[in-house]
């Protein structure tokens, strides 16, 4: 008996080492052909953002992603191709804010957005944060 379980043991502890050290296990395998990209959205105080739209441009393909920043104004973007992208967020009362970032392979880039009060005119409307008249 103590022979069968000495047999076990070797060969479930040389099966556990072989997978750990394969090229094709699961294990960071994203991370050797893609990057990600997280941050957080916040106002001009430093307050969360939550649930503003986030979008990820790619500036090699046009494709797009969307994220939804949660409670603490936080967002992800995983298993992203290398590339150039542009990176947006949008939420109501805020003016949209954009920065362009180049992602990495197995790198996870911080991209903070912070997003600025949209102006008002008298009458209630937005000029956009432009700060010119939207009747010219």
């Amino acid at each position: 008996m103590k022979s069968l379980c000495k047999t076990v043991w070797t060969f479930s502890a040389l099966s556990l080492a072989l997978l750990l050290m394969s090229p094709t296990s699961s294990f960071g395998q994203g991370s050797l052909t893609s990057g990600d990209v997280t941050g957080t959205v916040v106002d001009p105080s430093g307050a969360a953002v939550p649930n503003a739209t986030v979008t990820l441009k790619s500036n090699d393909t046009g494709a797009t992603q969307n994220a939804t920043t949660n409670a603490t104004g936080a967002y992800r973007f995983h298993l992203l191709n290398p590339g150039s992208y542009t990176l947006a967020a949008t939420a109501q009362g805020l003016q949209a804010s954009q920065r362009a970032l180049t992602v990495a392979v197995g790198q996870s880039s911080t991209v903070n957005l912070q997003m600025q009060v949209t102006s008002r005119q008298p009458d209630g409307r937005s000029d956009g944060g432009s700060g010119r008249d939207p009747d010219r």
